[in-house]
């Protein structure tokens, strides 16, 4: 039988330790996400919010898994057991939650209807806009003042639509 060498023995324990870590950053992009839909700002390419959605859904399939791992040595025999009866009971839940959401949270971009005013000095537009999530929700509109940031970023704030006619 070959003898262990120190990389395959901490094997385990180097996976262990990629999970919980993994589970964690699925939390945290979990609530920078959360944060974000408040900010001003937005990404205009909407293949690297939707490589952000899958990320963040797939580490958050593993904080079961990464919770039992962290905590789970830590219990007595008894809750130990108790444990892995939960993690039986809300696995498949919510594995099937997460997967649900990287079917159902892929948002259409925002798409310019009509450009209400334009300016040079700094570049900005007042654009109206729609946007059709799915088909059996309604088509949401909004006028906003769009300021380009550079690369995939721009700044979007909300205008008066007293000021313009949106028809």
């Amino acid at each position: 039988m070959p003898a262990l060498t120190p990389f395959s023995a901490s094997l385990p324990t180097q996976i262990r330790r990629l999970l919980i870590g993994l589970s964690w950053l699925g939390l945290l992009l979990s609530g920078v996400d959360l944060l974000a839909a408040e900010w001003a700002y937005e990404t205009t390419n909407h293949d690297l919010l939707r490589v952000f959605d899958i990320v963040k859904n797939g580490f958050l399939a593993l904080c079961p898994i990464g919770m039992w791992l962290q905590f789970g040595p830590r219990l007595s025999a008894k809750w130990r057991s108790l444990a892995d009866l939960a993690l039986c009971l809300v696995l498949f839940p919510w594995w099937l939650y997460c997967g649900l959401l990287l079917l159902n949270e892929d948002q259409s971009p925002w798409q310019d209807e009509r450009v209400l005013a334009t300016t040079s000095a700094p570049q900005t537009r007042i654009v109206r806009q729609y946007q059709d999530t799915f088909v059996t929700s309604n088509t949401r509109y909004r006028v906003v003042r769009l300021t380009p940031l550079g690369w995939w970023w721009q700044r979007v704030e909300p205008v008066d639509t007293s000021e313009f006619p949106l028809y």
